[in-house]
């Protein structure tokens, strides 16, 4: 889910800590980028791809399982490697006993949007279909196992986070293991990561790069009061209070300095109804102190073209084409060009041809003897 309206407040409070930047800048660069969400879009944007007689057709292979996260990956890496950035694919752990109010909460509205998709389906209409279809997506332990195995045939390396993902990579990018996070979510921020990086999605669209010093700086936060104010504005470790949105939120910390004492500020305020499944102190000790790994040791290798064929060709049904080109592209991004590299921080160099007779010749000087 990711921090309520937090990119809604950063544009209106803390505008300069985000840019717009083109790809070509983090050419060089290591991004550790949240698998789990992305597959989760990569599906939604993909298992209904096309329509006919009012029914969505899936993406699968010939046992009917969903292969519409596979192709998701294979298109976003090759992105990525293209542009010699070197993606490495971060993948939820256990989750935190403080996630699972959220998790039922999240099966619930799954169950709920199947039946409205159901009754859709058989009303004939296509876009509801759709329309619940994305909220009832389900991701198995086996398309997660296939996600890890193509992502390693890819020749880039796979991390298994003990817990959160997205804290995951922001312990990463905080260790100088890499550059930036890339995630749609926004709880990366909370966890410390020096840059959020959004809008892969789009291969025409510039990269949304937010910087997270920027953002305190912008907000007139610590971040530690950042924490706090996330909090107030409504992560997966706690319970929502309703009626506090973003200004709300930000405001009760400037005032208040601390959630501690903005959350006695709000019992007082009949306006409002502190949930009972509130423990803030615990959600700010999991954005404080959350169970990553920084002990790592990342690889990029060479696609191993004999895995990634039989794999998709033969097991997942992709066309032998598609994956032929592929490979080729992976083939020809293999490398990294140090002059591109350069470039993208200094601007290409101009070299400009001079005429022989404006060049002057050099003055001749007197050499003296050295004393000894």
């Amino acid at each position: 889910m990711g921090i309520k309206q937090l990119m809604h407040l950063i544009n209106e409070k803390a505008s300069a800590a985000v840019r717009k930047m083109p790809i070509e800048r983090y050419s060089g660069q290591i991004v550790a980028c949240d698998a789990s969400m992305a597959i989760y879009q990569f599906i939604a944007a993909t298992q209904y791809s096309s329509h006919t007689n009012n029914n969505y057709v899936q993406l699968t292979d010939a046992d009917g399982n969903l292969t519409a996260h596979l192709v998701g990956l294979l298109n976003r890496t090759i992105l990525f490697l293209e542009h010699h950035i070197k993606p490495v694919w971060v993948f939820d752990g256990k989750p935190p006993t403080l996630k699972e109010g959220e998790l039922k909460r999240r099966k619930a509205a799954k169950e709920e949007a199947k039946e409205q998709m159901d009754m859709a389906k058989e009303e004939g209409k296509t876009e509801e279909i759709e329309k619940f279809g994305k909220r009832n997506l389900r991701v198995t332990p086996e398309m997660m196992e296939d996600a890890k195995f193509l992502i390693r045939a890819l020749g880039v390396p796979v991390v298994e986070a003990p817990s959160e993902a997205e804290a995951q990579c922001a312990a990463m990018v905080k260790a100088g293991k890499a550059h930036a996070v890339g995630s749609e979510d926004m709880d990366s921020l909370t966890f410390g990561a020096n840059y959020l990086l959004r809008g892969f999605n789009s291969k025409k669209e510039p990269i949304t790069e937010i910087s997270y010093k920027d953002v305190l700086e912008g907000l007139g936060l610590s971040s530690e009061q950042f924490i706090d104010m996330c909090i107030l504005l409504g992560c997966d470790y706690t319970e929502h209070i309703e009626g506090v949105g973003p200004a709300t939120g930000y405001n009760l910390i400037k005032q208040h300095e601390n959630i501690d004492v903005a959350v006695e500020a709000i019992k007082e305020n009949k306006k409002y109804r502190i949930p009972e499944h509130f423990d803030y102190l615990a959600a700010k000790g999991l954005f404080l102190d959350p169970e990553v790994n920084t002990d790592l040791e990342l690889n990029w290798t060479s696609c191993n073209e004999t895995e990634l064929t039989e794999f998709l060709v033969e097991k997942k049904g992709f066309s032998a084409k598609r994956v032929e080109d592929a490979i080729a592209k992976l083939k020809k991004s293999h490398g990294k060009p140090a002059q591109m590299v350069l470039e993208n921080f200094f601007g290409k160099a101009v070299i400009t041809k001079r005429k022989v007779s404006e060049v002057k010749p050099m003055k001749k000087t007197s050499q003296r003897k050295s004393k000894k």
